[in-house]
């Protein structure tokens, strides 16, 4: 490759990298806001609209005297940071940006100031973005699993996000997504790492559970564990076995393939690498050596239990059940 060609194209590859966000600042802009000694200038109708916090902060006329640069108002805002009013006002401006993805940063700002000024559809389209990653409806779960539940769409994938996420979940009480997504915290880590701050993102810092976070988490392993154990009964032998089927093609293979079965998704969830939830074509391998009736039977099964486990899963983390599970308060 030429030099020519290759600087070419690492030229082309710098000019399609996002370009670091800068203050908002319009020219024929009304209104200043100064956050930690750095300047906005924005529309105050905007604002106003959005917020009716802001609303009626400007409905007050504001004193000659007050504080202004060109003859333009400043407003104040203190326990805020520039990162979120530079990443709200991006969104707030240039909506069409954030169409088909948007970061963990960025959704992190607009509950926060969302939630402070009272820009409800801010914190609606937020919550949105999260609660389409994390359902609360079985089936729109299940589609997201068949495409790969690990890797957010919606959501700009980077080291560690669901950690971030269920931080953001919990703060914020979205509620209806922190089952799906605690579930598969749990499922994507071990509980010595979730509980010992042992994941860290992209830029090497570690990411921190609140407190409340991790109890709920260590409670859940428990949980989980024991509700498992149950959800691996039809596999005992007894005299109402699941397996051998009634219609089993070959009795003696079948019984003695039924406990390595137990055993394999038994050591599984041992291991940390819970099976709740798992759909059967994650856990099928284990019943490779039944025979075509017996594995049918397993499916069908597995299945029934896994309904049984949705339907439990909120209970799991000391919510109440799907149909009573609200966000908020």
């Amino acid at each position: 490759m030429s030099d020519a060609t290759s600087s070419s194209k690492r030229k082309s590859a710098d000019q399609d990298a996002p370009q670091p966000l800068v203050p908002l600042w319009l020219p024929y802009g009304d209104l200043i806001l100064d956050v930690e000694a750095t300047q906005f200038r924005v529309n105050r109708d905007m604002l106003a609209r959005a917020s009716p916090v802001f609303a009626d902060m400007l409905a007050v006329p504001q004193p000659a005297d007050g504080p202004q640069l060109d003859g333009v108002p400043i407003v104040h805002l203190s326990g805020d940071s520039v990162k979120d009013w530079t990443l709200v006002l991006d969104m707030l401006y240039d909506p069409f940006k954030y169409v088909e993805q948007v970061t963990v940063e960025m959704l992190a700002a607009m509950l926060k100031l969302g939630k402070k000024y009272q820009m409800d559809r801010l914190s609606k389209h937020a919550a949105h973005y999260i609660h389409i990653e994390f359902p609360n409806d079985r089936a729109a779960y299940d589609k997201l699993l068949s495409e790969g539940l690990s890797d957010t769409t919606r959501i700009q994938h980077q080291s560690g996000i669901e950690l971030d996420l269920l931080n953001l979940v919990e703060s914020y009480e979205l509620k209806t997504s922190f089952p799906t997504l605690a579930l598969l915290c749990m499922k994507q880590y071990t509980i010595d790492q979730l509980l010992h701050n042992r994941i860290r993102r992209d830029d090497g810092a570690r990411i921190v559970l609140q407190r409340r976070l991790k109890t709920v988490i260590g409670v859940a392993a428990e949980r989980i564990h024991s509700h498992q154990i149950s959800l691996l009964e039809w596999l005992d032998f007894d005299d109402g076995a699941t397996i051998p089927c009634d219609e089993c093609l070959d009795v003696d293979v079948c019984s003695e393939a039924r406990p390595l079965m137990q055993r394999t998704l038994t050591q599984g969830q041992s291991g940390g690498n819970f099976v709740l939830l798992a759909p059967w074509c994650d856990i099928k391998e284990a019943a490779a050596d039944l025979c075509a009736e017996c594995r049918d039977t397993a499916e069908i099964e597995w299945n029934l239990r896994r309904q049984h486990s949705w339907d439990r899963l909120p209970k799991i983390f000391g919510f109440p059940s799907w149909k009573n599970l609200e966000d908020g308060e």
